[in-house]
């Protein structure tokens, strides 16, 4: 059971920061215990691998909670909470289907309700290793984020690197 992808925000986040500057989602101020797609493979293999029968759940996260504030910080940007429905007209104009639009906008209010902010262990139960940080992840993807217009620059608190 894996908690919010931090790839996610490659798709729904990155292109937004880069163009204006601003992070803008509709995930509130509540914490997420975010996990990386790559963590979550390595469990799997390591559950598949292991000979011992278990009938439990694992609850997948990173090492701890993140707000999208925090994130936003991270990358330099101003993090922007839109309301649900505005981001469901969006995603509308943008072609998504009826379906997709309504598993996104429950998976915002789920994670906007704090209900996924708890880190577990489990990450390192299974695989022997902490699970990355959402702080690793942004740094590896940086470039992704990087204000690629003049309006982002000048919205953004990065600083340029030489």
């Amino acid at each position: 059971r894996p908690s919010f992808y931090m790839q996610n925000l490659l798709d729904t986040v990155a292109p937004t920061v880069a163009a204006s500057g601003t992070l803008a989602a509709p995930f509130g101020h509540a914490p997420i215990a975010m996990v990386d797609a790559r963590d979550v493979a390595d469990c799997a293999i390591a559950a598949l691998l292991d000979e011992r029968p278990s009938a439990r759940a694992w609850q997948l996260t990173g090492p701890r909670p993140v707000t999208f504030d925090a994130i936003a910080e991270h990358l330099g940007a101003r993090y922007v909470s839109v309301p649900v429905k505005l981001a469901a007209r969006s995603m509308r104009r943008r072609g998504l289907s009826a379906a997709e639009i309504d598993h996104a906008t429950r998976m915002a209010a789920y994670f906007a309700s704090g209900a996924d902010g708890t880190a577990t262990d489990h990450v390192l139960r299974l695989t022997g290793r902490s699970p990355r940080s959402i702080e690793a992840f942004l740094d590896e993807h940086a470039s992704a984020f990087w204000p690629a217009t003049r309006l982002a620059r000048a919205l953004s608190r990065t600083k340029e690197v030489n």
